[in-house]
């Protein structure tokens, strides 16, 4: 047996002894202090307490002759730390020196071993975590690699300050160390915990503050309902001196991809440059190949829809726009396809620690239009040909209302909650934290996002309807109220889209060419032109402009000559190194056919580096342009060469009432980056048309006055405006309830055998999907997965994870949700589901003593909810189950006919003439036998259900009442149509 320490590893502030004792007479106890193992011939042999006065580690063994040695146990005592160090978990990594240094070792410059990859390149290590909150310790034997992509690992000196100066690593858990699986909880905000790789991730290009980014991103994009790598935050100790924070995180292989999806499926996935990491390419390039094709065709688009999760892809481009990624996407990601019939590619966020205005990525940067989504790239490529395809642009839409509006998750209230929750972890050793994200990133990102977004007809939701209720709990009867700010509004109450996917049409012409007359002025204070204010736009004609620059084609300047062939005006002597700013003038006529007939209208613009135009006075569209540029303003981000001198189209089609028949002025306010710029362009065309075929579905309503819910009901719903949808907005709705249709139905807080055995069980009595989201609880330490739901009718089991093997022994075949830490009180507490802003959905403050059952209080009982429409939190609305052990995950024998409600009552009128009826409905997953039960009105006529009438499960069940035609049951009595009542009763 290893031998005993006498001090658990751990923090401590005061000196002490360490005693080492072994069970095995005769045995002897071999230490170290220097790192290394003992063995037989190293270290010294225990024979008096070691003194402790610094931060020091102890590895031990016991050896006795003819027996095998004992395993090595190590101690990290880590010896008066700063409040800082104790803020955060500490990792203690034990190796050998020589596994880290010289010849061998992984970390070794000279030779430079850090290139080196392979288990050949791995070295054994002890991994000890300990949580200066609760003392709770672990430790496990792993191996240890560097990590990193080959740019670091050829720059990696121990020497240097971050990031050369500061590795990162990675830990493999192998039964060639010890566990051959890590199985601790990690990482505390995910229900996974178990783990064969963990990554220490030292923060390349955040290294030191903030160093959330990276984080924040994959945080975020779990948000948006994808797969992403989460992490957490500890301060390393290697062999006993610190190196700092580091953000250990979960490393993106075909394991970590099984603990999200299920199963244990073999997967290709690709990484930056298109470096296969597992599996072959095959299916890759059959990928590549598909996006490849004109992707207009709408038979090409529909074959990529068969290989690529789009909205996936989607979302994983979203993102990165608004986060402004650099050094992406040529670099730094990660895509991944299951290996069986059917699966489809997904993309993941990977090392995106420049963006969020780290390294230079300024707040009004366009991934978009130039930079990483404009250039050669494989995921660039793929975006451009995508966004040729109108069902793509539309889909891109519709995720941006969902995440951008109502809670979504690059909502400024989201973003600042994810950015804040890791502020608050590191306060204790970032105490001074950058605070871009909060000042400056939140406040304006967004609006420049969605503006750029809208320019590439990927954004829609300027008209979109808006809801007088976002969802959520109403009275029966309630009147919905859309608006919109243009078009008709259309909606669904059956879960459809009123949208009919298809085609649209256009027609069109180029009304102004790029190389029509222009007249151009490099404003100063000796010509005036840094008084003219906003005359010059346009919209208080006329404006003499004859003094200007005239000519044809660009206006603009190039050192280099690059530009010359797209240059008519040359303003090289005005401008250089002088201002920043050109006005551009283009006159115009337009014919009354053409205005009449036209709904659309696209601006394409060649700029170098920024402009915003006006059209007849007003502001139409604008690229790296502040809100209200001076007369010698620059741009507020740049616009590459290569991008600068092709055509770039914007919609302007919400500004289209503007343009008049006759005579119009299209205005250019252009901006160049810097004075000492070498070159500068811009040009201008304008095209109008007609859009049609943007067809309305089968069954589609047109919203003309509030819509009345009486039910549970789910609005699906869009605005057509100028022949073009709006992004679709989609609510649910659970009319006549006292909140959310989230019960918790089931609690054993004091079962038979201890704490191993609890359970929490919750219940969806709607008729929809409820998302559980990032939903956490209070009482129970969990967190449900970004993309949790449950359905309709369902029933869903948490379980302690104290001892799940002995859980799943008591209830063999219970399929359990997760596993929670921590204990539910056997006094009782406070038991809540929280969403994911931590807003209260669902509560019930048990207690083992008053009104409350008594028998689930240690008799083997659980608490049974009674009845699901019933105030939740009650007393008096729960019993003891009539199991011991309850009934996890189905409805408890005592609770059977509590399920069944009356769901409707209709009277016939003038207005309504169908016959009176009575509408049944079970909330239940198990059908339920109705034989002898009776239905009865206000005068005591009463109509007794039939032998066999059963009401199958989450079905409904009507009864006539009166007289009428019509197959079915028929109660004989009728309702008063001023006024009855009537009530169901069990057998």
């Amino acid at each position: 047996a290893p031998p005993l320490f006498s001090a658990q590893r751990g923090i401590y502030d005061a000196q002490f002894r360490v005693h080492l004792t072994t069970g095995e007479p005769g045995a002897v106890i071999r230490y170290t202090t220097d790192y290394s193992e003992p063995t037989a011939t190293n270290g010294k042999k225990y024979t008096n307490p070691l003194a402790v006065r610094r931060t020091t580690v102890v590895r031990a063994a016991a050896f006795k002759s003819g027996m095998l040695p004992s395993r090595v146990e190590t101690h990290t005592y880590a010896y008066n730390l700063s409040k800082g160090v104790t803020s955060l978990p500490m990792m203690s990594l034990v190796t050998e020196n020589s596994n880290l240094w010289g010849n061998t070792g992984i970390m070794e410059t000279n030779p430079r071993n850090t290139t080196k990859r392979g288990i050949a390149w791995e070295r054994p290590v002890s991994m000890e975590l300990i949580y200066p909150d609760t003392g709770e310790t672990l430790q496990a034997n792993a191996g240890l690699r560097v990590q990193g992509g080959n740019y670091i690992r050829g720059r990696y000196n121990p020497n240097a300050g971050p990031p050369a100066g500061k590795y990162s690593f990675r830990l493999y858990f192998r039964g060639d160390y010890g566990p051959g699986r890590l199985r601790h909880p990690f990482f505390p905000a995910l229900q996974v915990e178990d783990f064969n790789h963990i990554v220490l991730r030292a923060g390349m290009n955040d290294n030191t503050n903030p160093f959330v980014i990276d984080e924040l991103v994959r945080r975020l994009s779990a948000d948006m309902g994808q797969v992403a790598a989460r992490g957490t935050f500890m301060n390393l100790y290697l062999n006993g001196k610190s190196k700092g924070y580091y953000n250990p995180t979960e490393r993106i292989d075909s394991d970590f991809l099984n603990s999200w999806n299920g199963g244990e499926s073999e997967w290709d996935i690709i990484a930056q440059f298109g470096e296969l990491r597992e599996g072959d390419m095959t299916k890759w390039n059959e990928l590549k190949s598909a996006l490849l094709k004109n992707l207009s065709v709408p038979q090409n688009y529909a074959a990529v829809e068969r290989l690529l999760n789009v909205d996936n892809f989607i979302d994983y481009i979203m993102l990165n726009v608004y986060a402004n990624t650099g050094d992406w996407p040529h670099n730094n990601w990660r895509a991944a396809r299951e290996r069986v019939p059917g699966a489809r590619w997904r993309f993941l966020v990977w090392d995106a620690e420049w963006s969020f205005g780290n390294n230079g990525r300024g707040v009004t940067g366009n991934n978009l239009t130039s930079g990483p989504l404009a250039g050669g790239a494989d995921i660039a490529l793929f975006y451009r040909s995508l966004q040729k395809n109108p069902e793509f642009r539309m889909r891109f839409a519709d995720r941006v209302q969902i995440h951008y509006f109502n809670g979504g998750a690059l909502t400024d209230e989201n973003v600042l909650r994810r950015f804040r929750e890791m502020k608050e972890e590191m306060t204790g050793v970032i105490s001074n934290m950058n605070s871009t994200v909060e000042t400056t990133w939140v406040p304006r990102r967004r609006a420049i996002v969605m503006s750029q977004m809208a320019t590439q007809n990927i954004q829609a939701s300027a008209a979109a309807p808006q809801f007088s209720q976002p969802g959520g709990a109403i009275p029966a009867g309630y009147s919905l109220n859309l608006t919109a700010t243009d078009g008709v509004i259309y909606y669904t109450t059956d879960g459809s889209d009123p949208r009919r996917p298809g085609e649209v049409a256009e027609t069109g012409k180029t009304i102004l060419n790029g190389s029509a007359e222009k007249w151009a002025l490099v404003p100063s204070a000796d010509n005036g032109g840094n008084t003219l204010g906003t005359q010059w736009r346009g919209g208080r004609e006329p404006f003499d402009h004859d003094d200007w620059d005239s000519g044809n084609d660009g206006v603009g300047y190039d050192q280099n000559a690059d530009y010359d062939p797209h240059i008519g005006i040359d303003v090289d002597s005005e401008m250089n190194d002088i201002n920043q700013s050109v006005f551009v003038r283009i006159p115009f006529r337009v014919s009354v056919e053409d205005r009449k007939k036209s709904n659309f209208m696209v601006l394409r613009m060649k700029y170098d580096d920024g402009f915003v135009a006006y059209l007849n006075g007003t502001r139409i569209v604008s690229a790296n342009a502040a809100a209200n540029p001076g007369w010698n303003a620059g741009a507020t981000g740049q616009h590459d060469d290569a991008s600068a001198v092709t055509w770039v189209s914007f919609d302007a089609g919400k500004y289209i009432n503007k343009l008049k028949a006759g005579n119009n002025i299209l205005a250019i306010h252009g901006l160049n980056s810097g004075l000492g710029s070498s070159d500068m362009l811009i040009n201008a065309e304008l095209s109008i048309g007609e859009r049609s075929g943007a067809e309305i579905a089968d069954g589609v309503l047109k919203y003309t006055s509030p819509v009345k819910l009486t039910g549970d009901t789910t609005i699906r719903t869009r605005t057509m405006y100028n022949g073009q949808w709006s992004a679709l907005v989609e609510h649910s709705f659970q009319a006549g309830r006292a909140g959310t249709p989230l019960r918790f139905t089931e609690i054993m807080y004091n079962p038979l055998g201890g704490s191993e055995y609890e359970f929490v069980e919750l219940h969806n009595s709607g008729t929809f999907d409820v998302s559980l989201g990032w939903h956490r609880f209070d009482g129970i330490d969990f967190t449900f997965a970004g993309d949790a739901v449950i359905g309709p009718g369902e029933f869903l089991v948490l379980a302690s994870d104290n001892d799940p093997d002995a859980f799943k022994l008591r209830y063999p075949g219970l399929a359990v949700a997760g596993w929670y830490r921590g204990s539910l009180s056997n006094n009782g507490e406070r038991l809540a589901l929280l969403d994911a802003r931590w807003r209260r959905v669902v509560e019930v403050d048990f207690s083992d003593g008053g009104a409350w059952p008594s028998l689930a209080d240690g008799d083997g009982h659980s608490l049974e909810l009674i009845d699901l429409l019933a105030a939740p939190g009650a007393a008096s609305n729960w019993r003891d189950s009539a199991a011991k052990a309850g009934s996890p995950g189905e409805i408890g024998a005592s609770a059977g006919g509590s399920l069944v409600i009356i769901n409707e009552v209709h009277v016939q009128s003038p207005l309504s003439p169908e016959a009176d009826f009575v509408e049944l409905r079970n909330l239940g997953q198990v059908a339920v036998d109705l034989s002898g039960w009776t239905l009865r009105d206000g005068d005591g006529n009463t109509f007794g259900f039939p032998d066999g009438t059963a009401l199958g499960q989450a079905g409904l069940l009507g009864v006539w009442c009166g007289e009428g035609e019509g197959d079915g049951l028929r109660a004989g009595f009728g309702l008063g149509q001023a006024g009855d009542s009537v009530a169901l009763f069990d057998a």
